[in-house]
């Protein structure tokens, strides 16, 4: 991600190579991209006034151990997913933090993204950010208690829908269409359907209304869809991904006492099954005794 957020910049013209460094374990993918390469995070942020932390969660507190002395007052941005601007600002003791929620096709400056402004992070820096992230799609400021949410949904999201893809691809193909038919019908009606819904302004219930009609083939195959109860699946899709963001940002006691929490209430809703199961058992043997 890191990577495509610097090809990004630069080919929208709002960086120039020479003034971007990037530091990364593997030396000669960084190298690849054109610009300064550093052998270190702390050599990285010495030399830079704005510093892009494009790391793992889990690889987070180790690099915030290595740059804290270095940081001062600059401004840190975190795409970390479910890591708060308190939890780094924490590390970081003087620098203005703002946390970054991109997703993958940033790759191709299509990013569907949000970022909040933590608490010494000022209305300039929120601007600057801001202009970066939309100059390679769309980003939208949000309070930090929605971050977990954009996650789920944006973040997460472009897996929910090649998921759909690939679905749709094999079921084509179980049809009797050619995988290369079936995949190139597949994709041009994803992208034709989320144009139909951004240039026409309307809703997508709407749009539904105009594809189906009263015995034909869509309206067939929406029930089914419905009895599956598809529309829930992604709706706790959504939820588990947003709660696993909040997950991350964590710290050590509280994921223990959530582990615990969670095993304690699974013990419980099996003991309540077991006990029902019982119950219906009784019940059986006591009509069989009756009859």
């Amino acid at each position: 991600m890191g990577s495509a957020l610097i090809k990004g910049f630069i080919s929208k013209g709002l960086l120039k190579a020479e003034n971007v460094r990037a530091f990364d374990k593997d030396y000669d993918r960084a190298h690849r991209l054109g610009v300064n390469t550093e052998y270190s995070a702390f050599e990285t942020v010495e030399k830079s006034d704005v510093v892009f932390l494009c790391v793992k969660p889990q690889d987070l507190d180790h690099v915030l151990s290595e740059i804290r002395d270095i940081t001062g007052t600059r401004l840190v941005i975190s795409i970390a997913a479910g890591i708060t601007c308190e939890r780094i600002e924490s590390r970081l003791q003087e620098a203005r933090v703002i946390r970054v929620m991109p997703n993958t096709p940033a790759v191709i400056y299509e990013l569907a993204g949000a970022y909040c402004l933590g608490t010494r992070a000022t209305e300039e820096d929120g601007m600057l950010v801001g202009k970066l992230l939309n100059s390679i799609g769309v980003a939208y400021r949000v309070p930090e208690d929605l971050m977990d949410a954009v996650t789920g949904v944006s973040g997460s999201g472009p897996a929910y829908i090649y998921y759909i893809i690939a679905a749709m691809i094999d079921a084509g193909i179980e049809q009797g269409l050619s995988e290369e038919v079936a995949e190139s019908l597949v994709l041009q009606t994803v992208r034709g359907a989320a144009d139909m819904v951004m240039l026409s302004k309307k809703e997508p219930s709407q749009l539904i209304e105009e594809v189906k009609s009263p015995g034909g083939t869509t309206i067939e195959g929406l029930k089914i869809l419905d009895k599956l109860g598809v529309d829930q699946a992604f709706a706790k899709a959504i939820d588990a991904a947003t709660k696993r963001s909040k997950e991350l940002g964590m710290s050590v006691d509280e994921r223990r006492m959530l582990a615990r929490a969670k095993k304690a209430s699974t013990i419980r809703a099996k003991a309540k099954k077991t006990k029902a199961k019982k119950k219906t058992s009784t019940k059986t043997k006591s009509a069989k005794v009756a009859k």
